[in-house]
């Protein structure tokens, strides 16, 4: 039941980022064609700090987005409302995709912590 979770959770960011187009240059697990099923201690820690790591960047693209968007909002217009209406729906779009992307690789970051301190209990 929890590795079907797992798999469903790492289908929704893979699927969120290739939607997007902007996969590139992430590291995830899944990404890289690592398999998605860690078997050690060690394993653990290194997909977490590995989803730690993405979600930072993904962070920060929202950030980047979130900026472009205060500056589009503020920018006047030249009477291509239009064109300006579609880059802030643009903006608003790829904050909230990567901001719920972020939060899933928390979310497996966090797991696979947790899988780890299990591991070391044993």
């Amino acid at each position: 039941m929890k590795t079907q979770a797992v798999g469903l959770l790492i289908g929704g960011v893979v699927s969120a980022l290739l939607l997007q187009g902007c996969a590139t240059g992430l590291s995830l697990p899944a990404l890289r064609g690592q398999p998605g099923q860690a078997s050690s201690q060690g394993e653990h820690e290194r997909f977490a700090a590995t989803y730690r790591k993405d979600a930072a960047q993904l962070r920060k693209r929202a950030a980047y987005h979130t900026t472009m968007l205060e500056r589009m909002r503020t920018y006047p217009t030249d009477g291509t409302l239009r064109d300006r209406e579609s880059w802030i729906a643009h903006c608003e779009y790829l904050i909230k995709k990567y901001t719920e992307a972020a939060e899933a690789a928390d979310a497996m970051a966090t797991a696979h912590q947790q899988d780890a301190t299990a591991s070391e209990s044993r």
